[in-house]
């Protein structure tokens, strides 16, 4: 009956943070999923084009963001887009500053998760 009472509301639990985060994951899932449906189809078109810079482009890219672990990508573009992002603002307009957010960051980096992972199913799909 204990755990039970963590689902409570208010101070004695933790239902409203829960709430809250299955907020972020809805909004997270509903941004991510129409860009990574067209990327799918792009990364999937380059795979088979006849072009060899394009299909290694392919290759190269579901092979990266399909290793790497979700969680993992998230935080390096985190940190280390934003930091790559402010650098280049920085060389432009020396007085700039630049930062992306939690959400953004993370609808960036699952994007190229499952881009990696739906070209395969759109290439997979084209073949068959």
């Amino acid at each position: 009956m204990e755990l039970l009472s963590l689902l409570a509301f208010g101070n004695d639990g933790w239902g409203d943070e829960l709430l809250r985060g299955l907020s972020v994951t809805l909004l997270l899932a509903v941004a991510t999923a129409p860009c990574a449906f067209i990327l799918s189809f792009l990364i999937a078109w380059a795979k088979r084009a006849r072009n060899p810079v394009l299909r290694g482009f392919g290759h190269g890219y579901t092979t990266i963001f399909r290793s790497l672990p979700e969680l993992l990508t998230i935080v390096i573009i985190y940190y280390q887009l934003q930091s790559l992002l402010d650098f280049v603002v920085h060389l432009v307009a020396p007085s700039a500053r630049i930062s992306i957010n939690a959400f953004g960051a993370g609808v960036i980096a699952l994007t190229l998760v499952f881009s990696a992972l739906g070209s395969e199913v759109v290439r997979a799909a084209y073949q068959a």
